[in-house]
């Protein structure tokens, strides 16, 4: 054997062993992919890496081949790759059904017209490259999970006062929409500090599994007529929502003191905000239609007419249901993750007693996804005394000894209207969020009672949640003090220290 045999023979041991090197890679690409992606710094484009990644292979495995017969694991390799770019690009997943189905057929139809004897290798490799990359299609192409999965065992966070502010010259209930100069820093509008990674992480190692991120969207709209999302503003939040998911954390996006839309629910203005809602969702559901399941949109938040948080007319309640219907079909009809993303809808002002009794009319979704893709959200301050106004320092039967409380809403209360919920909501296989609930802070004689009794409350609240299978969201503002709407939990200005354990010890002693 002279020379050059010995290195061809050598080239192709070597060769082969590096492309079966690299299919194996691709192959745990393909089921390690979101972690994978989620591992790259926020500033790269989640389509670039998944679509580059394969191309990558391509690049690298087909140079291998040089001098080399083009052989049937080849085609094999060539179609899985391929597939794997196609999937990105968000076909309608009958286009990879089709694909297995002629795997199947040929094999079937080789078998019993006794062609499987001449059926060259290559052929069979090339029917086994087309069924395996078939298989290999990444789960969240084939089933996203329901809504109902998607809230269950989630004990989540609000980023609160933070991407919802309003900007320099306007007041938090000005109508106006557009760009106003220096937009760009509403983030600190309020008084926050510039949201970094490391909040994101010390939620997650705090305990939490999601974040909901209240988004306003008013001060950063480029072109009014198609409500048009400045790019600075959706890069910014598309930031904290790829720190999230880095995290491996669920993530809440929605429409957040955009008082264009809340303030105005009248007949009056439906039509022109249902109009601005379509076009404002239809952007953002774009940006976002290739992330995965782990991402859902909420469509508005607390719907009222200014002032007044008690109990609707029928036209304000028309109008949110308006509301709901409009911002499902924007979304759904953009398509790829979005056709049966987890969407979240809100009953008016985001008070449930204004739902369960049929004032929310669950929206139409589109075809085949019946309520399966669907969240409805509510918020829970109950009772708002207690809550929310520290009009009473106690709350429940436990603590009644201690200081006076609301006989009319205690844990029972609590545990009847949790399972109204349920009954309204779950049962029709809808999915339901607690969206915000909190337990401002006090201040008095007998502050470990107080925070005892806190601690209570919230246990006994993700408890139920949990036992029905809703999501919680604690609200925190990064306020801290005593009185009312004093809902920090950690300290955004001190390298996130906890400073009201009591709510984590509450919460989080339900995990365990």
């Amino acid at each position: 054997m002279d020379t050059s045999e010995v290195i061809k023979k050598g080239w192709d041991k070597v060769s082969f062993i590096i492309r079966c090197l690299l299919v194996l890679c691709l192959v745990l690409f393909v089921f390690y992919r979101d972690s994978i992606v989620n591992a790259f710094e926020a500033h790269v484009e989640r389509q670039t890496v998944i679509i580059g990644i394969p191309c990558v292979f391509l690049l690298l495995y087909f140079p291998l081949l040089l001098g080399q017969t083009f052989r049937g694991r080849d085609y094999m390799a060539l179609i899985f790759a391929l597939v794997c770019i196609l999937l990105e690009l968000s076909f309608p997943i009958y286009v990879y059904l089709v694909v297995i189905l002629f795997a199947v057929i040929s094999i079937i139809v080789a078998y019993y017209t006794k062609f499987k004897s001449v059926m060259q290798k290559p052929q069979k490799e090339v029917v086994g490259g087309l069924l395996l990359a078939g298989m290999l299609i990444p789960a969240s192409a084939v089933a996203q999970p329901t809504a109902k999965e998607w809230n269950k065992d989630v004990v989540g966070w609000n980023l609160g006062n933070q991407f919802e502010c309003s900007v320099k010259g306007f007041d938090g209930e000005a109508t106006f929409v557009g760009l106003p100069d220096g937009s760009i820093n509403a983030e600190t509008a309020w008084g926050n500090p510039v949201i970094t990674k490391e909040v994101i992480k010390a939620v997650k190692d705090a305990g939490f599994n999601a974040i909901r991120i209240p988004v306003r969207w008013q001060y950063h709209i480029a072109d009014v007529k198609t409500m048009t999302v400045d790019k600075a503003w959706m890069a910014r939040v598309k930031q904290v929502v790829d720190w999230c998911l880095q995290y491996d954390m669920k993530v809440m996006i929605n429409t957040h003191h955009d008082k264009w839309l809340e303030g105005r629910p009248t007949y009056q203005y439906k039509e022109e905000n249902n109009r601005m809602l379509a076009l404002l969702w239809k952007n953002i559901a774009n940006e976002f239609a290739k992330y995965d399941y782990r991402l859902a949109f909420a469509g508005t938040n607390e719907v009222h007419i200014k002032d007044n948080w008690g109990k609707p007319e029928p036209e304000n309640l028309a109008v949110q249901n308006s509301y709901n219907q409009t911002f499902i079909d924007a979304v759904r009809a953009t398509g790829g993750n979005n056709a049966k993303r987890n969407l979240i809808v809100q009953t008016y002002v985001c008070n449930a007693e204004f739902g369960v009794d049929n004032g929310l009319i669950i929206p139409v979704d589109k075809e085949g996804n019946g309520n399966d893709y669907m969240t409805v959200e509510f918020h829970y301050y109950q009772p708002w005394d207690y809550a929310g106004e520290c009009k009473y320092n106690f709350w429940g039967d436990k603590f009644k000894q201690y200081g006076k409380i609301m006989d009319s809403s205690k844990e029972k209360e609590m545990i009847a209207f949790f399972e109204r919920a349920a009954r309204a909501w779950s049962d029709k296989g809808l999915g339901v969020t607690i969206g915000e609930w909190g337990v401002t802070d006090r201040k008095g004689e007998q502050m470990d009672k107080m925070h005892e009794n806190m601690t209570y409350y919230c246990q006994l609240l993700v408890s139920e949640a949990s036992r029905h299978g809703f999501s919680t969201f604690v609200w925190d503002n990064n306020a801290f003090g005593g009185g009312p709407e004093f809902f920090g939990i950690f300290d955004r200005w001190d390298g996130m220290k906890v400073r009201a354990p009591w709510i984590l010890q509450g919460i989080m002693g339900c995990k365990k």
